[in-house]
């Protein structure tokens, strides 16, 4: 230690500062030697305690790295994730805890053993590139594997690693994502699922991502009611505007902009099939919006009511028949003003008519022309007389 060394040092100069006086004869020299040596004394002091307190210092610093030391080696070994030194080969340099266990081994029969080994038929060419990348680049890269061990599940697994400067051994991270591997599939399954639902639908399902109004998602009815692809909205986010028939835009433009003031809005409109069919929609739309109170994105669906719109309009046309009919019905009924002389009828703007000509007019019957009996006798007696 740095201690015991100073000591001996010491010692050392203070034997010779004495055998410096013994061999002085002058007193005077002797007064001189014995003042430098006191003053050498006394500094050597000053030194060895000021070494003393480095040493101590040093012993402290030495003691809590120690612990730190201690406490990374605790937290590498039973870190959540396998870390792993590998050579160029693929062979195991170093590994924690952790990491043994991952692949089946104990840290003391995981050194020189070949990574790949470990690793499915199918993912290990798949970390053969990942490990050679890692020695060409020198930057970080990552790759998916599949870990079989014999008697255990596979484990689906996500390495993180970076080679060292010297280009002889790389530094790897391995992450167990079974479970995530697991939810992620569920989650497929159920996306296909209701992808199959929703494309089943007689509806438009459609949603677009704000503020870019790129599309989010498209169900296949677009193409039965739209006459367009899907991917056809995809190339061109304004085409949901285009195809609006030119009378209803203003009507759209209207729609749209309540959507924008009170994030949903409501409306019927006509678009224009490519063959030039039109075709009535219901649209309705809202905005979603995250934890933060952003808008992210505006969800709707569309619904043909064609039919519906053509049923309105013939029951409007059957209305107004109806309507006119009654109103004819009722000017009928009414007290209709006749001459008592020629028979003509006064209408409602004052002008005299012929019967035929006002029934006619304020009805559907038709008019045949006769004779009664009685006029048939006065007006031609030798007709009836022939007809006898």
């Amino acid at each position: 230690m740095i201690v015991n060394d100073s000591k001996s040092v010491i010692a050392q100069l203070r034997q010779m500062v004495t055998e410096m006086l013994n061999s002085k004869t002058s007193a005077d020299a002797s007064h001189h030697l014995e003042s430098e040596a006191l003053k050498l004394i006394n500094e050597l002091d000053v030194r060895q305690n000021k070494l003393k307190n480095q040493n101590d210092e040093l012993v402290l610093a030495h003691s809590t790295a120690q612990q730190g030391l201690d406490k990374y080696l605790s937290l590498f070994d039973f870190a959540p994730a396998g870390y792993f030194i590998l050579s160029k080969e693929g062979s195991i340099i170093q590994a924690n805890r952790t990491g043994a266990e991952m692949i089946g081994k104990t840290r003391s029969n995981v050194l020189n053993y070949q990574f790949g080994f470990v690793l499915s038929a199918e993912t290990r060419k798949t970390f053969a590139l990942f490990l050679g990348k890692m020695f060409y680049t020198n930057a970080k890269e990552s790759c998916l594997g599949i870990v079989e061990i014999e008697g255990l599940n596979p484990r689906h697994v996500q390495f993180t690693g970076a080679a060292d400067d010297t280009g002889e051994k790389c530094f790897i991270s391995m992450l167990d994502i079974t479970e995530q591997k697991k939810m992620e599939e569920e989650m497929r399954k159920i996306s296909k699922n209701l992808s199959s639902i929703v494309d089943e639908s007689v509806d438009i399902i459609w949603s677009l991502f704000l503020p870019d109004m790129k599309v989010n998602y498209v169900s296949q009815s677009v193409e039965r009611i739209y006459g367009r692809t899907v991917r056809s909205f995809n190339e061109n986010p304004m085409l949901w505007a285009e195809i609006v028939h030119p009378d209803d835009r203003e009507i759209s433009q209207a729609s749209w902009t309540q959507w924008v003031k009170e994030g949903s809005t409501v409306r019927e409109c006509r678009i224009v099939r490519p063959d030039g069919g039109i075709v009535w929609i219901i649209d309705k739309c809202k905005t979603v919006y995250d934890d933060k109170g952003t808008p992210i994105r505006v969800d709707g669906f569309v619904r043909d009511i064609t039919d519906r719109k053509n049923v309105e309009h013939e029951r409007d046309q059957l209305n107004e028949k109806l309507l006119s009919a009654l109103e004819k019905i009722k000017t009928l009924e009414g007290i209709i003003p006749i001459c008592s002389k020629c028979k003509k009828i006064r209408d409602d703007k004052g002008y005299w008519e012929q019967v035929e000509t006002y029934m006619y007019q304020h009805s559907d019957a038709n008019l045949s022309h006769g004779f009664c009996p009685h006029c048939l006798e006065k007006h031609y007696p030798g007709y009836r007389m022939n007809s006898e």
